[in-house]
């Protein structure tokens, strides 16, 4: 094997290994989700792994996060709104069934 093979394969167990500690840290945060107290913390750390995240995370653990982030409505409209700030494109996907979802509430 050269040395740029053993590069390319080296390149593509470092993106795995990410991918599970992102994934890892998506776990733990929607675990959090029912915390008050880590408020802004807790937002600033969610729109982070999401925006790290490829398709794959948003659509697997991203979308659980997502969904906990609803379970208090203003942290999961602030969510949104953080990640529209951001011009995430991901945030239609995952959030807008949830904002239709909560509109009443929102609008209370």
């Amino acid at each position: 094997m050269t040395g740029s093979h053993l590069s390319t394969y080296m390149r593509i167990a470092l993106i795995y290994a990410q991918a599970d500690q992102l994934s890892a840290i998506t776990g733990t945060l929607s675990s959090l989700m029912g915390s008050s107290s880590l408020g802004s913390s807790l937002l600033h750390a969610s729109a982070s792994v999401l925006i790290a995240g490829d398709v794959s995370h948003w659509m697997g653990v991203g979308r659980v996060l997502v969904k906990q982030s609803w379970t208090r409505i203003t942290f999961g409209a602030d969510l949104c709104g953080v990640l529209s700030d951001l011009s995430w494109g991901g945030w239609q996907q995952l959030e807008f069934a949830h904002v239709i979802k909560h509109m009443h509430s929102l609008l209370e």
